[in-house]
């Protein structure tokens, strides 16, 4: 049996994408997210359950407690889907915890966090020896000269 996949993020279009391509694989989704209102994702043939938690910001303990529970309830390991940058950051806050009882692709804490950062990621593809194209800031200093080349 394959894992669940548990989708944070409802009422964004990178949640309801996730599903379907999931779904669409024979892959069960459990999406989530804090209000039923404008949560067009769960409205998806590809919605196996519907998970109404707190909300990730004004309640972010009470949040990450009903993630936990949850995936403690299921037979195997799900994996969690992070589908817009403020729950990537709520799961690099919590990743201890929820790594014990989540699949995600995140083996280190920060990783997720630090890619959303342009100079972290520019940083880290450097050091592994991936190409990037330049790179300007309107703080540089030589901003007209690094243009006109």
């Amino acid at each position: 049996m394959k894992p669940k996949a548990v989708v944070l993020g409802a009422n964004y279009y990178i949640g309801l994408s996730v599903a379907r391509c999931l779904g669409k694989e024979g892959i069960t989704v459990a999406l989530v997210d804090y209000k039923r209102e404008d949560s067009y994702a769960f409205d998806s043939k590809y919605c196996s359950e519907i998970l109404i938690a707190p909300h990730y910001k004004t309640e972010e303990r009470k949040f990450c407690d009903f993630l936990i529970e949850y995936a403690r309830k299921q037979k195997h390991k799900p994996v969690l889907f992070a589908c817009a940058d403020p729950y990537v950051e709520f799961i690099d806050r919590h990743f201890a915890e929820l790594k014990e009882v989540y699949l995600f692709n995140q083996e280190t804490e920060h990783l997720n966090v630090d890619a959303m950062d342009k100079a972290k990621l520019s940083a880290m593809a450097i050091r592994h020896g991936v190409k990037i194209p330049l790179s300007i800031s309107i703080e540089d200093n030589d901003l007209l000269k690094k243009v006109q080349e």
